[in-house]
């Protein structure tokens, strides 16, 4: 009875909140049903719609809360759905003409997200009786409590399926993903928003927020006596890491980077979701914790600002300093002002947010600026750049032809190499066109040991017996990709299509519509190639090729020339062999 009880107050819980968030329900469906087409029928340009009707849902999100706090009469209420509505149209009339999705459009969108996602939960505080501490966690819990019965749901449902497909009838290999559409793209969000009370207004229910801010014993108990200790100790390894770095003077080689973004995030969600315990620990935590996150955060930004001095500035580099920067001043304000509320935190975070994706001073802007004077700057040091023409050049240190590499690489990478006015129009980032360009062999450059750079033998003859189709140009593939075609086969009236797939963890499909005939894992590669222990140079192509094949079709790959790091992106050239059995 009381799960047939509990099963109804949520079902009534999901009902109440289409009818409150009836603009983000309405625009959830249509990226469900968009979502569902793609699946039916794959399609990159419908990814721009989809992306717009999310970022809709969570612009009417703030919409609705804004009118809970502010909308005292029809007229306001209308006001603030009316912004969220012409807050939506520019961000759809923005991407449908950025061309094709890739990083720049990612990282700017998820900013725009967090912005938004960030002003969802702080409003109903703003001079409410609920402080942002109460309201974060109420939203904390619903997330969670939404995640564990979603996954139940979803899981109960793939299994189901998969035994209909197994014992019964054979399932369309679309029906898994329609049903993750359904759970993840329509159930969850509304399951989390129906656990989240109403602050303020006429449907203000004290019952309903002293519930959903309130601490279960569990959470209390795994706040208090595990993740506060666990941070303690993190803290402590970073503060003696910072504190090695300044004795040695190993600014420029600080691993603390990558870490840093985690680290004060954690810190800053653990101190919000804590503020309002009383226990030992806890207090320790807020009393303490501030002052060493600020510490930490000015020590991550100076050590980033004398690297960006000497390797130029990227856009994940710029995301670092700035939330650095942020961490310090919250670090600061939660210190001196501990019994205040911290509204502020919300607030400066959307602030900083929107400086991110701020045409010029946004991150992607100021980076391509950075790089393209740091390319420049580097060829009139070493008199390659005269009256803005080119002299390809090989008399220069290997530092310099390192900041020349990376820098050219990164502006390809964002699309932007446009900015350098120098270089032919015909420029490509192979190797054969960057040292007929610059003057260089862009893989002999000795800066980092750890790299690892091979090549076959320029003589070295490519087997192609039991493959039907070799490609006429090499592939350029990193481990940092994103999903692109490289070629379609028409063979007896199916199309075949050879393709890119992933961000970091990049795949080589092979596949008839939207049926995956052959993967291949691009990193299983550059892993082989980088447990050789040979020095850099010329090794057997034998190493250097690899066969994959399963019941439907076979690739080949044959590394024309392969550059790795220990730790960062790899790149290779190769020539690719393919048959469909």
């Amino acid at each position: 009875m009381k799960l047939l009880d509990y099963t109804k107050a949520r079902m009534k819980g999901i009902s109440e909140a289409i009818m409150r968030f009836w603009a983000v329900f309405l625009l959830l469906i249509v990226a469900a049903t968009l979502t569902a087409i793609s699946i039916e029928t794959p399609d990159d340009d419908l990814q721009k719609h989809i992306l717009a009707a999310f970022f809709g849902a969570f612009a009417f999100l703030v919409a609705q809360v804004l009118c809970e706090r502010f909308g005292e009469t029809r007229l306001q209420r209308c006001l603030f759905l009316v912004a969220g509505a012409l807050v939506t149209v520019a961000y759809y009339i923005w991407i449908l003409n950025v061309g094709n999705i890739n990083d720049m459009v990612w990282v700017k969108t998820f900013t725009l997200f967090f912005a938004l996602f960030a002003a969802f939960v702080w409003v109903p505080s703003i001079r409410g009786e609920s402080d942002f501490n109460a309201t974060f966690l109420s939203v904390f819990k619903a997330f969670f409590v939404s995640l564990f019965f979603s996954g139940i749901i979803y899981g109960g449902l793939m299994l189901i399926t998969l035994a209909v497909d197994q014992l019964l009838f054979e399932v369309d290999s679309n029906v898994y993903g329609h049903i993750s559409n359904i759970i993840w793209v329509l159930w969850a969000p509304m399951l989390m928003l129906s656990l989240i009370p109403v602050f303020a207004g006429k449907n203000k229910n004290p019952g309903k927020i002293a519930k959903g801010t309130g601490y279960p014993k569990f959470l209390e108990v795994l706040l208090s006596y595990v993740l506060v200790p666990l941070a303690s100790v993190y803290t402590l390894v970073l503060v003696i890491y910072m504190l090695k770095t300044i004795v040695l003077g190993t600014w420029t080689d600080n691993l603390l980077e990558p870490l840093l973004l985690s680290y004060l995030i954690g810190v800053i969600l653990i101190y919000i979701l804590v503020r309002r315990l009383s226990n030992a620990f806890t207090r320790f935590y807020v009393a303490v914790f501030p002052a060493l996150m600020a510490a930490i955060a000015l020590f991550q930004l100076v050590a980033s600002y004398i690297k960006a001095a000497d390797t130029g500035i990227e856009a994940s580099r710029y995301y670092v300093m700035l939330f650095s920067l942020y961490s310090i001043i919250c670090g600061v304000l939660l210190f001196i002002f501990p019994k205040k509320k911290n509204g502020y935190l919300a607030s400066l975070a959307i602030i900083f947010a929107l400086v991110c994706v701020t045409p010029y001073f946004g991150a992607f802007d100021t980076s391509i600026r950075n790089q393209t004077r740091l390319v420049e700057k580097t060829l009139i040091k070493n008199d390659m750049l005269k009256d803005g023409v080119l002299v390809p050049g090989d008399n220069l240190p290997d530092e310099d032809k390192q900041k020349i590499y990376n820098s050219v690489m990164y502006l390809q990478h964002v699309g932007r190499l446009d900015r350098l006015e120098f270089l032919p129009g015909d420029f490509g980032t192979g190797f054969d066109d960057f040292q007929t360009t610059f003057g260089f062999n862009p893989y002999n450059v000795g800066i980092d040991k750890a790299v690892k750079k091979y090549w076959p033998d320029s003589g070295s003859l490519i087997k192609t017996t039991g493959y039907d189709y070799l490609l006429d140009s090499w592939v350029n593939i990193s481990t940092e990709d994103y999903t692109r075609s490289i070629c379609t086969v028409t063979e007896e009236d199916k199309e075949y299509e050879l393709k890119l797939v992933g961000y970091g963890n990049v795949s080589l499909i092979l596949g008839l519509a939207d049926t995956e005939l052959l993967k291949v894992s691009v990193s299983e590669i550059f892993d082989t190639v980088f447990s050789y222990s040979d020095p850099n140079g010329i090794i057997d192509s034998g190493r250097l090729t690899f066969d994959f094949e399963n019941s439907s079709a076979k690739i080949r790959v044959y590394i024309r020339q392969i550059s790795i790091n220990d730790m960062g992106p790899g790149n290779m050239d190769a020539v690719i062999m393919f048959s469909v059995k």
